[in-house]
């Protein structure tokens, strides 16, 4: 069994036309090959879809997504079976946004996982022949619970009983999760040992996306974890790149027999043209250089905290911001009577999402302890 698995998926600004278009030629036929003749295809659907005005965004830290059903019919084009819906922007235009998107899906009959109208839809395990699927997301805006629509939260203590009720029915199980710190090439240790117990307790792969940018991977107890797979079709916010982290990502094919092999199949996406293109021989040699680099520290666990801690210190803005907010701009702002812009709702959600999403909180209690 061949399965295929694929990064972030979000049409956006120069993608934005050419997917309403439903150009084929956005997706390289060498690429749309490797996803067809796949025997399961999954990719992380990053927005809900959401047409017409009665959508409204919810109130979050960090951007609202919204996509078009035009997205969804270009997956089904492309070929791929599943789409992963835990992720932290699933829920970004609340309820019946979710709800529209999960029923877009089905009419294309394909299947989604990862998120749903309470925890027990969201955590639902998905099956295909041998293969069993779990999916879920750090805790950020937009989760399920027992009573609301959401997306399937990051439990290690949840995955736990799922993955051995996976066991009852499957052969082979993969974990498919949404987390780690954007543009940050590495896993935290936390990660590592996280996904590692997914494996002891009896995954056979852990997949990780998110952080818009490629990491590295290791094989643990003879079964491979990916780290981050980086972005599959998602065009940069800002004036677009140009050959960054940013813009090259990799799909894991997964050749599930009595073991699991694996390959990794590098491209270049939304650099200079809104496409995507397996990479040429030279710029592969590049790449798989890279990515051993960051194999070798991941596999290191005093280099992996170094560049950890020199990742963090020179990412605080925000934590220095909610742990200090009596510096000399709230004193300007108290003369200025402009002292509830440091304590308004906003503020708030991005306290909110430094403590109770894991990557972001233990960010900020390092920098607590400094």
């Amino acid at each position: 069994m061949d399965v295929v698995l694929a990064g972030d998926f979000f049409p956006n600004n120069r993608a934005v036309e050419p997917v309403l278009r439903q150009k084929e030629s956005i997706f390289t036929s060498s690429i749309r090959k490797i996803i067809s003749e796949a025997d399961f295809s999954l990719l992380n659907f990053e927005s809900p879809i959401i047409d017409g005005t009665e959508f409204k965004p919810i109130d979050k830290s960090g951007p609202s997504l919204k996509s078009t059903k035009e997205s969804g019919a270009y997956i089904k084009s492309l070929g791929f079976d599943m789409v992963a819906l835990a992720n932290n922007h699933t829920s970004d235009y609340g309820i019946e946004g979710l709800r529209n998107t999960i029923n877009v899906f089905k009419s294309l009959n394909i299947m989604t996982i990862g998120a749903g109208n309470n925890i027990e839809e969201a955590s639902k395990i998905e099956y295909k022949k041998d293969l069993a699927v779990i999916n879920c997301c750090e805790n950020e805006f937009g989760i399920a619970t027992a009573t609301t629509a959401g997306a399937n939260p990051l439990n290690p203590i949840s995955q736990y009983y799922k993955i051995i009720e996976a066991k009852k029915k499957a052969k082979y199980i993969i974990v498919f999760v949404h987390g780690g710190m954007e543009h940050f090439q590495y896993p935290s240790i936390r990660m590592k040992e996280t996904y590692r117990f997914f494996i002891d307790v009896g995954a056979d792969a852990v997949i990780n996306t998110h952080q818009h940018c490629f990491s590295g991977y290791e094989v643990y107890k003879s079964k491979p974890i990916f780290y981050g797979l980086g972005n599959f079709f998602f065009d940069s916010f800002d004036k677009y790149e140009k050959s960054t982290i940013w813009n090259y990502g990799y799909m894991v094919k997964l050749q599930i027999q009595q073991n699991i092999e694996f390959k990794l199949i590098p491209y270049i996406q939304c650099a200079e043209e809104p496409i995507v293109r397996l990479l040429k021989s030279t710029e592969e040699e590049v790449f798989i250089k890279e990515i051993q680099h960051i194999n070798q520290i991941i596999g290191d666990d005093s280099e992996l905290t170094k560049i950890n801690k020199k990742w963090k210190d020179n990412n605080t803005n925000i934590y220095r911001f909610l742990s200090r907010p009596y510096n000399k701009k709230f004193f300007i702002s108290w003369i200025k009577n402009i002292i509830p812009l440091y304590f308004n709702k906003k503020s708030k959600e991005i306290l909110l999402n430094c403590i109770r999403c894991e990557s972001h909180r233990e960010r900020f209690v390092d920098y607590l302890l400094k």
